[in-house]
């Protein structure tokens, strides 16, 4: 054989057996990412293994098996998944495709809706250059609720997906909706535009960003009428920020056009906001809360193991004096508008003992609201409670004929002046006791928090070290 063709043969060799070996080593690769990506998922209450792992030449099946902590005891979840890998059978690094397999008493009911040509999935990708999208679907169902034939569900279905990078990540949930209507009495629910978005980027090991989730409209309805609700657009947003002086975070709720049980509220909401906490205490705690989820402990373990780390943390978390606030409360109403505020600040220095704790504490609030408003709520409150107890009473004892006939000859009771005679009393008392303050129309209430004392409007209520 000639020079030349034994060259070519040589290429021919090593470039053949390195396109035989790419699959290999990239299949070596997304088995290692795969029980990566497990692993971070383990948290408190929630453990993640691999069952089974078989790795062929252009891909793999493997099981996972979830253990969730319930009140009841552990809620276990098999996953089935099929991954492909490079360089052939996909474009990038592998793509998995999963399948939740429902176990025990949520098997019947999951088989019902989701039967095998009809299952929730979620589809994982991940490229050659670390970057990965994940979807996740959940079909949509029309039909009856399993064992009610006389109640119809209409559910849109579910899609979202979250593209990322190591340090980048953003996602969206696409609009869904829900309608459980029953014939036999008559009565449903009602929801549309559920939805969602997240955008976070990492900076030194940790993430910030911020994500919301919501709904357009909410109804419920009832035979007899008396829990109807109508809700209007209501969302959470979360947020988590990296300032000068330390990470700061919160979480707000905004709902618009409530109406529910009596009441009429045209807006609520609320942000509660936590700040001045060290970055290096978070990434500690990070790194040794990824030590934990990889020790395969048991959801009862790794509980215990969270709550102590957690205490043995405490002092550093609280060296650069946190703060938690509630701020933008707003409640509207027809009469009226409540505002208020609260803040929490940490003053003591290092890990005060139990006992001395409260000394360390800080809190000033304020909260203003019309009286109209206050005297609506309490009235509200109370029919409802006058209505529970003569319900009991109906249930416990019932009227011989002569008192159905006094009855049905007693004149029937002003009940709404009752309840506004009430609402007046209980008024009248907070403002003898000092709880509150009246100008005009609004009633008003300032607290302060200060060496374990409790002061409102000026006055000292309580000393938790010294008693009342």
């Amino acid at each position: 054989m000639k020079g030349w063709q034994l060259g070519t043969l040589a290429v021919v060799v090593v470039v053949g057996g390195g396109v035989a070996a790419a699959p290999i080593f990239i299949g070596k690769q997304a088995e290692q990412g795969f029980r990566e990506q497990l692993s971070r998922l383990n948290q408190p209450g929630a453990v993640w293994q691999v069952e089974r792992y078989d790795r062929g030449w252009l891909g793999a099946n493997a099981v996972s098996r979830l253990e969730l902590e319930g009140e009841d005891g552990p809620i276990v979840m098999e996953f089935d998944h099929t991954i492909t890998h490079g360089p052939f059978a996909t474009a990038g690094l592998y793509e998995m495709v999963s399948y939740p397999r429902f176990t025990g008493d949520t098997a019947e009911a999951a088989n019902f809706y989701f039967p095998e040509n009809n299952r929730i999935s979620s589809h994982f990708k991940v490229k050659f250059d670390g970057s990965h999208t994940f979807d996740l679907e959940i079909p949509a169902y029309r039909g009856p609720v399993q064992g009610e034939e006389a109640m119809q569900i209409d559910w849109s279905g579910l899609r979202g997906q979250l593209r990322g990078t190591e340090d980048h990540a953003e996602g969206e949930l696409t609009e869904a909706s829900f309608k459980l209507e029953a014939t036999d009495p008559q009565g449903s629910i009602v929801m549309n535009g559920l939805h969602g978005r997240l955008s976070a980027n990492r900076t030194g090991g940790l993430w910030y960003g911020d994500s919301e989730f919501g709904i357009r409209s909410f109804q419920l309805r009832d035979p007899g009428g008396e829990s109807n609700i109508d809700l209007g657009e209501a969302g959470v947003k979360a947020y988590q920020r990296l300032e000068a002086d330390g990470i700061m975070g919160g979480i707000s709720f905004n709902a618009r056009d409530l109406k529910a049980a009596g009441y009429n509220i045209g807006q609520a909401g609320y942000t509660l906001e936590f700040s001045r906490f060290d970055p290096a205490v978070f990434l500690e705690i990070q790194a040794r809360s990824e030590a934990l989820s990889k020790a395969q402990l048991s959801p009862e373990e790794m509980q215990l193991e969270a709550q102590k780390l957690m205490f043995e943390m405490l002092p550093q978390l609280l060296a650069k004096k946190p703060s938690m606030a509630i701020k933008d409360l707003v409640v509207e109403t027809p009469e009226g508008r409540l505002e208020g505020h609260l803040d929490v600040n940490y003053v003591g220095e290092g890990m005060p003992n139990p006992m001395a704790f409260v000394t360390a504490v800080k809190a000033t609030g304020e909260l203003t609201m019309p009286r109209a408003m206050f005297e609506q709520f309490t009235k509200e409150s109370q029919r409802e409670e006058m209505a529970s107890l003569l319900e009991m009473q109906a249930a416990l004892t019932a009227p011989t004929e002569g008192e159905e006939a006094a009855e049905a000859e007693a004149p029937a009771p002003d009940l709404e002046a009752e309840l506004q005679a009430y609402a007046d009393q209980q008024v009248e008392q907070l403002l003898a006791l000092g709880v509150v303050t009246q100008e005009g129309e609004m009633l008003k209430s300032n607290a302060l928090f200060e060496g374990g004392k409790v002061y409102v409007n000026g006055e000292l209520m309580m000393d938790m070290l010294g008693g009342m």
